[in-house]
């Protein structure tokens, strides 16, 4: 008998997995086209809805949802072909769990591979699905090279014992992990005069401001529907002028990227 563990809820409490809110949105965002529309009948915010889709693209191998800007109740937000391939392949988990589980093909089982990296319970709000493209070997620390859907690369530095244990080498699929609280905002192209020391230096679009009194959250759009999301001081928020549409640089240092293998 097949069974599932882990961070895979096929069935959980009763509920399925990939969770019915995900997919309840999903096929809101498909009907409306809008996003505040699927969250109104969700009886969520709009914020929320917009936080699961970031989840959703930044995780997946290709984007699930596009959107176009336009304002919180004007721009399109559509499901991509394959975000409709994955509405159908949960469908058919549901409706079939056991049999599902017997006649497993090899894109289906893509797709649980791909809703295990949404579940996943890690307190870090940016997760980039990625492979290793190179690893630069130390003594005692190491380079992971990991190139990401946008066709940019995260550098991470994490100790080469730990590289051994995870078994890390070039084409390995991982998630690179970032907090964000260590995500740094820069702009100007003074930015791109940091010291080497500074590794990853991604480019991107403002995409969504959330002020409060003393820190921010900014949602930045570095290409191919993957976003970033930084938390940096109110105060620092104004003295650089970011606001929605703003180009911004992302700064992370490497030593802040972790690794997730999947």
């Amino acid at each position: 008998m097949i069974e599932i563990k882990g961070d895979i809820f096929i069935n959980k409490d009763g509920e399925g997995f990939f969770g019915e809110g995900r997919y309840k949105l999903l096929k809101l965002i498909d009907k409306y086209g809008s996003i505040s529309k699927a969250a109104k009948e969700m009886k969520m915010s709009y914020k929320a809805a917009w936080d699961h889709i970031q989840s959703i693209n930044n995780l997946a191998e290709e984007p699930v949802v596009y959107t176009r800007t336009g304002g919180k109740d004007g721009g399109q937000t559509v499901l991509t072909p394959y975000g409709k391939r994955l509405l159908k392949h949960y469908e058919h988990i549901q409706e079939e769990y056991q049999k599902f589980l017997e006649l497993l093909k090899e894109e289906e089982l893509e797709s649980l591979y791909f809703i295990k990296r949404l579940d996943m319970k890690l307190s870090a709000r940016n997760q980039l699905l990625g492979k290793v493209s190179s690893v630069e070997r130390g003594q005692a620390v190491s380079e992971v090279v990991i190139s990401i859907r946008n066709g940019a690369t995260v550098k991470s530095v994490i100790t080469t014992e730990a590289v051994d244990s995870l078994d890390l080498k070039p084409g390995k699929d991982v998630v690179a992990i970032i907090k964000s609280s260590d995500v740094m905002l820069g702009v100007g192209e003074e930015v791109e005069k940091l010291p080497l020391s500074v590794r990853n230096i991604l480019k991107g679009t403002v995409k969504q401001v959330v002020e409060s009194d003393v820190n921010s959250m900014v949602k930045v759009d570095i290409g191919a529907e993957l976003t970033i999301s930084s938390v940096i001081t109110t105060e620092s928020l104004k003295e650089l002028g970011i606001k929605e549409g703003s180009s911004v640089y992302v700064i992370i240092k490497a030593s802040n990227v972790m690794i997730y293998v999947i």
